[in-house]
């Protein structure tokens, strides 16, 4: 076989739990600003300029993406921050997986629901296009969460075709 390469980008969408805390950082970094000028006027200015510095990394927080990387029979899921900071979620041989179908298929949800932690590193919502993977890691079953497109699922076929389910 060949190498392989590539690559995917999915923005998480903001869904209203994500609004939410938006909405609630920006009023609770006002509401805060305004009982500390009226507590501690001297060092008011200082204190507000920190809370609102603090409240706009929060909120950039909650800006996500996930990058699908697959090279040659490895996937590896990263988590990116605010477009600034990356972290991996996961990496793992195709091979080694149990079984990746797509979360509507209600021949493998009896496997599904086996595992012991989920992964969620979709766009947030449950599509057609949402698959999971149950992967054994460290003596326990985890349900991962994504949506890879089209050329990354028959890639991931070739790997690992008998565990791949379309």
């Amino acid at each position: 076989m060949s190498d392989v390469f590539i690559e995917q980008l999915l923005k998480r969408k903001d869904l209203p739990i994500v609004i939410a805390r938006k909405l609630f950082i920006i009023l609770g970094a006002i509401s805060l600003s305004g009982l500390v000028l009226i507590l501690i006027p001297e060092l008011g200015i200082f204190i507000v300029v920190g809370i609102f510095f603090g409240a706009k990394k929060l909120y950039g927080n909650q800006n996500l993406e996930f990058e699908y990387i697959f090279t040659s029979g490895e996937l590896d899921i990263d988590k990116i921050i605010n477009q600034k900071k990356r972290k991996r979620v996961i990496s793992l041989e195709v091979r080694s997986i149990e079984i990746m179908a797509k979360y509507n298929n209600s021949e493998y949800q009896k496997t599904f629901n086996l595992t012991t932690k989920t992964l969620n590193c979709s766009s947030g919502e449950i599509t057609d296009d949402t698959y999971v993977i149950v992967y054994a890691k460290n003596n326990e079953m985890l349900k991962i969460l994504i949506e890879p497109n089209e050329q990354m699922v028959k890639n991931i076929k070739i790997y690992a075709a008998d565990k791949v389910a379309l």
